[in-house]
């Protein structure tokens, strides 16, 4: 059984994973509350960053979502191409036209070649 320490440690080692987890339930929440509207423009756009590439998703010309590193993989990694990172932005403007969850896994990554297995460091 770990001491209180090393669970204390792993704890604050995950707590930023933890509360991005919240925000995107916030986000997902909002999202199937509101509901997306027939009529709502949503698109995605490219964002050019130090290190590579990231994505914003807007509706109606408001940015909802601002993502800088690739989602569903652990560590904090830029896409590294500009088609890497649109193949995952078209992914989440369709899933927010369908009304589903805008949220990315690794086997999503896997399947439209962003990544080739689920730990990249």
């Amino acid at each position: 059984m770990p001491n209180k320490m090393t669970m204390i440690n792993q704890l604050k080692k995950y707590r930023l994973h933890y509360v991005l987890l919240l925000v995107m339930l916030i986000i997902f929440g909002s999202v199937m509350l509101a509901g997306s509207r027939a009529d709502d423009k949503i698109s995605a756009s490219i964002i050019s960053l130090d290190n590579g590439y990231g994505y914003e998703i807007k509706v109606n010309d408001k940015v909802f979502i601002r993502q800088e590193y690739i989602p569903g993989i652990k560590g904090y990694n830029h896409f590294n191409t500009e088609a890497q990172a649109q193949k995952v932005a078209d992914l989440i403007v369709d899933k927010l036209k369908n009304n589903e969850s805008p949220t990315i896994g690794a086997d999503e990554l896997i399947k439209t070649g962003v990544i080739q297995h689920e730990t990249v460091n």
